[in-house]
């Protein structure tokens, strides 16, 4: 009983291959436009395969769902392959957490992406303590954030688009 006990433990950890179609893309999103420069990302899978595994976690329903590596998944789908991925059981705050972190290592999202992905958070319920946790912004800046993404229409920042190297640092 120990021995399988160990061994479900180390399937926890373990890298897997997971059909795209098997993984929903999480209602939390850190980016405008995650489609957005994709190619180059498809390209270098179809030619060198996928080098980092995805982080997805499994729900109480049973399905899966991205934590990060959105891209990534978008691109294997693309390609028609299996995607590498960690599959991990993880409570929404785990997984906020472990999107942010791993996206502010990651990414150098716009003021305006970072912006709507606080307020994305904020309206799920989590709280700015999460969010400072999380997105790495302090509680007045996370609220400062809320409050620009609340007074500019939506359809009018998604005409913009990210606009990366403008607005707040």
């Amino acid at each position: 009983a120990r021995a399988i006990e160990a061994l479900r433990e180390d399937d926890k950890q373990a890298t897997r291959m997971v059909s795209p179609s098997h993984i929903r893309l999480s209602p939390l999103q850190d980016r405008i436009d995650p489609q957005e420069g994709l190619e180059p990302l498809i390209e270098s899978i179809r030619a060198h395969g996928q080098k980092v595994p995805i982080l997805v976690r499994r729900l109480p329903s049973g399905e899966m769902e991205i934590v990060y590596g959105r891209r990534r998944l978008l691109a294997c789908r693309t390609l028609g392959i299996d995607v590498r991925a960690v599959v991990l059981e993880m409570d929404d705050r785990s997984a906020l957490i472990a999107q942010g972190v791993e996206n502010a290592q990651r990414l150098e999202n716009s003021y305006i992406e970072r912006a709507l992905f606080v307020k994305q958070v904020l309206d799920a319920g989590f709280d700015l303590a999460t969010v400072e946790q999380a997105i790495q912004v302090e509680a007045t800046q996370a609220s400062r954030m809320r409050g620009i993404i609340d007074a500019i229409p939506l359809p009018v920042i998604h005409r913009i688009g990210a606009a990366p190297g403008v607005g707040r640092r």
